[in-house]
């Protein structure tokens, strides 16, 4: 599938063409003295549908897609926890501000002049092709050629413990030693790349994190030795730690962090009209976009989101709503000029999966119209 380059706000303008009597029917938006307007709301329909799609084209331009991913994620990928906290932080924004519109990761990594990316690698079981021992136990980690073009941040490594088979009450918090070694091409193991002591509640099963050198994983990316991480987590002789031959949902996976330059400015945003106010100048609705009614299973949060859109007429000397746009030129009274079009955005946030079926935290900008103006 393949999808016209544009910018967001060549979408926004082309959309705004509405100020033109010739455009979706909206001449009904015309020559009303009392500035009450009874077409709108089909020409805003038809507005609304064309924007969804484009929308739907500039998030995939913008995450490096050609087409949606034909992913299904399971259903236990959002016990992750680190997608399980922005899933909150998200719930928890929503019933401050009803929409998302804020970094995520950058409010929460504190990295506010940079955009960042968090991307989290499952592990698996070994292919074939590499003629290992099918007993093996080890977690095979596949890096694809986009991940591994960007600036490494961070690594940490998410580690399932399950609880011992024998444990004594009195015995319930106990200090584990984790040993996290690499595994090469011929399937021998090299000494311990990391050595954390966790001290653990083993009457429950849990992950725990254990960091990873930046310096280790981009050795990883430019050899082709590298397969996979065998992890020893030790109590009383039983290792605790689960491998993706042991276990196909609590899975083991890495989080990588990377960043590139983003800035980023607060702002103050404009009233949202409604179709009730029944009114003509350029005003701020609400538009949904709905992940899940587009089919589009990749994107595992948010299922939607308002992304707004500018519609209405621009009319010089027009008092209008004082939360809306105001004209300054100079010509004839109520005369049509410019066109209604967003000039703030902000970003959102996905949580979605590749077609190589990676997990990524990623912030897309300039996904929501915030305030509107007539040009």
């Amino acid at each position: 599938m393949t999808f016209i380059a544009v910018s967001i706000h060549s979408i926004f303008l082309a959309l705004s063409l509405s100020c033109s009597p010739s455009t979706h029917g909206t001449t009904a938006w015309h020559h009303h003295s009392n500035h009450s307007c009874h077409g709108c709301a089909e020409a805003r329909d038809e507005l609304a549908k064309i924007r969804l799609e484009l929308i739907k084209r500039e998030i995939l331009e913008k995450l490096g897609l050609d087409a949606p991913p034909q992913v299904r994620p399971q259903d236990g990928f959002p016990t992750i926890p680190q997608v399980a906290k922005y899933l909150k932080y998200q719930l928890r924004h929503d019933s401050a501000t009803a929409s998302i519109h804020t970094s995520f990761l950058a409010d929460e990594l504190m990295l506010p002049e940079r955009k960042a990316e968090r991307t989290i690698v499952l592990a698996e079981r070994t292919s074939t092709r590499f003629n290992l021992n099918p007993n093996q136990v080890l977690a095979h980690f596949k890096f694809s050629d986009e991940l591994m073009s960007k600036l490494l941040l961070s690594v940490v490594l998410n580690i399932y413990l399950r609880k011992p088979a024998k444990l004594h009450p009195d015995s319930r918090i106990a200090a584990v030693q984790v040993l996290v070694k690499e595994v090469v091409k011929n399937g021998s193991i090299g000494a311990a790349l990391a050595e954390r002591k966790r001290h653990v509640d083993l009457s429950k099963d849990g992950y725990i994190q254990i960091p990873i050198r930046v310096d280790d994983v981009q050795r990883w990316w430019s050899g082709n030795d590298f397969i996979g991480l065998y992890v020893e987590a030790f109590y009383k002789g039983e290792n605790l730690a689960l491998h993706p031959q042991q276990d196909s949902k609590n899975i083991m996976y890495l989080e990588l962090t990377t960043v590139e330059e983003w800035g980023r400015r607060k702002r103050s945003y404009q009233e949202v009209c409604t179709k009730e106010m029944n009114e003509p100048s350029c005003c701020l609705y609400s538009l949904v976009v709905d992940f899940e009614a587009a089919g589009w299973d990749f994107v595992i949060a948010p299922k939607l989101y308002d992304a707004h859109m500018c519609s209405g007429e621009c009319r010089l000397h027009h008092a209008g709503r004082s939360a809306h746009s105001k004209i300054t030129s100079s010509t004839k009274k109520n005369a049509v000029s410019g066109c209604c079009h967003p000039t703030e955005y902000d970003p959102i946030t996905l949580v979605y999966m590749t077609q190589e079926k990676e997990l990524k935290i990623r912030e897309v900008p300039g996904m929501i119209a915030r305030r509107c103006a007539c040009a």
